[in-house]
């Protein structure tokens, strides 16, 4: 009688185990959802970095005199702090959201960590504008534009190199949800 109860409390029990974790994979899947599709709304902000970044060299190779570089950088500036701001209103609204499978947890803070760094290099990239727009035609101008040419192709790495993280944590995320 006894073996007959333990036979019937391990069935029960496989029974628990395999209904808990086809749950548990369940409930990942909208975890999962919920933070790609966060993930999913920087694409429009990265496609407008990436514009603007071209339109500035684009314009640096077209511009015929310093007026014209200053107000480019003054104007990519702008543009790159408003970039800078909205990554970091989305990274936030995905560090936000509540999580429970411990490992897509990992996943999302290392994504806002190299979604941190990024907005830290655009914002950079903004600063070198700034200085680059109040250079002067004099001997100490020209020394410090080659400190910002210096400066640009640092952040320049920086960025990629956040960029190629970022890419990492995605491909697990999608690797992990299993997303192609």
């Amino acid at each position: 009688m006894k073996l007959m109860n333990l036979y019937k409390a391990v069935a029960t029990g496989s029974i628990l185990l395999t209904s808990t974790l086809a749950n548990a994979a369940d409930s990942k899947i909208p975890e999962c959802n919920q933070l790609i599709s966060s993930i999913n709304q920087l694409e429009p902000v990265v496609r407008d970095f990436e514009r603007t970044s071209s339109q500035l060299v684009q314009g640096f190779q077209n511009a015929k005199n310093l007026d014209e570089i200053q107000n480019l950088a003054t104007e990519s500036a702008r543009e790159f702090n408003t970039l800078a701001s909205d990554l970091d209103s989305i990274n936030q609204e995905i560090q936000l959201i509540n999580l429970t499978d411990k490992q897509l947890n990992g996943l999302q803070n290392q994504y806002a960590q190299t979604g941190q760094y990024l907005s830290q290099g655009i914002r950079d990239m903004a600063q070198v504008m700034i200085d680059l727009s109040q250079i002067e035609e004099t001997q100490a101008g020209l020394e410090k534009l080659n400190t910002i040419g210096g400066n640009i192709d640092s952040i320049s790495q920086r960025l990629d190199n956040a960029a190629e993280a970022n890419d990492k944590v995605v491909d697990g995320i999608n690797s992990y949800c299993g997303a192609k």
